[in-house]
């Protein structure tokens, strides 16, 4: 989940293939009664066969959610290779306006990325990881920018943070590595 500039609180639903957002009365932000949620349904998805479900559902398996410096609400689409953006401006309440998706293409061993956790600089690069494989991702409204690659194999990335000097840290947790790539973003 996170936090918006104007109260609202985003988060990604992997069941019903959409993010979603939380707001409150700010005259009145614990009555329960007064809390709104809207839902903008993903253009994107497959069919998943998952066993807490009696039937097959459709998703992306949205992921983790982080806004950018000018406001779009950023997240990763686990099962299709995608990372995506929700303008909130542009967004209507149980639709996919507003949404602009990104590919984040294939791993170096063949197979789709699984974008899973993001974390946004000050510039508004987004940096991604693949959940199974070794790429650490980046773009930004414009477009994909070149990966980075650890030096372990099969390292499972995870959980990148981007911290107040440029740097970018993230967890390989195949490798049991906690990794710091210097001066790659524009800080926190």
């Amino acid at each position: 989940a996170a936090h918006g500039r104007d109260g609202p609180i985003w988060f990604s639903e992997g069941d019903s293939n959409a993010p979603g957002r939380l707001s409150l009365d700010q005259a009145r932000p614990y009555v329960a009664s007064t809390a709104r949620i809207e839902h903008h349904p993903l253009p994107f998805g497959t069919t998943i066969e998952d066993p807490e479900h009696p039937e097959p559902i459709f998703s992306a398996l949205p992921h983790s959610v982080a806004i950018d410096p000018v406001g779009r609400v950023w997240l990763t689409g686990e099962a299709v290779a995608k990372v995506a953006y929700l303008d909130p401006r542009a967004a209507r309440p149980g639709t996919s306006d507003g949404i602009v998706s990104f590919d984040t293409g294939h791993t170096e061993f063949g197979g789709l990325t699984a974008p899973a956790d993001l974390a946004i600089d000050r510039a508004g690069t987004v940096h991604w990881s693949d959940e199974y494989g070794d790429v650490i991702g980046r773009l930004d409204a414009g477009g994909t920018r070149p990966p980075l690659r650890p030096l372990a194999r099969r390292s499972l990335t995870d959980s990148p943070v981007v911290d107040s000097r440029g740097d970018l840290w993230f967890m390989e947790l195949g490798a049991n590595l906690l990794t710091r790539v210097e001066g790659v973003t524009e800080g926190a």
